[in-house]
């Protein structure tokens, strides 16, 4: 499930701490996430990822990559077996392959 912080946030998860800056946002798994929900109710929402018809060339996103953590870029060519093409990787610079199922928002 896709949470994202609306204020800044230091969450300790069984295996990691996160610090969450205002508008970040992180895939958890569903049991996490609903008891990071109840906790920390007003500070943190559940995103709902795009659909795909919303993932357009030109579009710009969000996704957590599981190397790089959040990471933005814009969509170069439509989703096609489940994977992106996106160009100005923010890490990177470079095109990237993204998993649709990693994009959290558009920007």
């Amino acid at each position: 499930m896709l949470i994202e912080a609306l204020i800044a946030l230091q969450v300790k998860l069984p295996e990691k701490e996160i610090t969450f800056e205002p508008g970040q946002s992180v895939n958890l798994p569903e049991e996490l996430a609903l008891k990071l929900l109840e906790r920390a109710a007003g500070k943190v929402r559940v995103v709902t990822p795009p659909v795909l018809a919303d993932l357009i060339p030109g579009v710009k996103i969000v996704w957590e990559s599981p190397l790089f953590g959040q990471c933005a870029g814009e969509i170069a060519l439509p989703p096609e077996n489940g994977w992106l093409v996106v160009r100005s990787h923010s890490v990177t610079g470079n095109l990237a392959l993204v998993n649709v199922d990693w994009v959290g928002k558009l920007k």
